[in-house]
């Protein structure tokens, strides 16, 4: 994340992400459902690590997505997939981004 300029939303060490009591207690205790970057330089650029999730990992990693950003691949997670993840958060903004990714999907199958 640091090669791509971004740092935690959070002022938390995302080295703890590795440790999976410290994630746990993010659930529990926050309702942590991703951990979030961002690029002070670019509000358009923010990357969310999923700490929890409804959708299986290893399902979800056969659909994935993979784009080229600065020289570095990322996977990227299925719109189906998302979409899936942000029904079980089912906060307003999720909501309204299922609307969109609704459309997108639909305009991708055409």
């Amino acid at each position: 994340m640091e090669a791509l300029g971004c740092r935690p939303r959070v002022p938390v060490d995302p080295h703890l992400l590795v440790d999976e009591k410290i994630r746990e207690q993010w659930i529990k205790e926050k309702n942590m459902k991703a951990f979030n970057f961002i690029n002070p330089s670019s509000a358009a650029m923010a990357v969310d690590i999923i700490i929890e999730s409804p959708v299986d990992f290893d399902e979800a990693e056969k659909r994935r997505n993979t784009v080229e950003f600065s020289g570095i691949m990322i996977p990227l997670i299925a719109i189906a997939d998302l979409i899936s993840m942000k029904q079980a958060a089912a906060r307003a903004v999720d909501l309204w981004d299922i609307k969109t990714l609704r459309k997108i999907q639909e305009s991708e199958e055409k």
